[in-house]
């Protein structure tokens, strides 16, 4: 079984892709699969989509 985190966003991600974001990550070991909002969860986001400040990032 895998547990989903939730990951404040870094400030220096702010404004940065969702694609971005999932490559930095990757670097770390740390699967980005969605962001939570303050209206819920996103799974799989558009890869333009632009991370905004108040977002967290949904890991495994």
């Amino acid at each position: 079984h895998f547990k989903v985190h939730r990951v404040p966003l870094p400030k220096t991600m702010e404004g940065a892709s969702f694609q971005e974001v999932i490559h930095h990550f990757m670097k770390e070991d740390i699967f980005v699969i969605g962001i939570h909002q303050k209206d819920g969860p996103v799974l799989s986001p558009s890869f333009s989509y632009k991370l905004q400040p108040t977002d967290q990032l949904l890991s495994l």
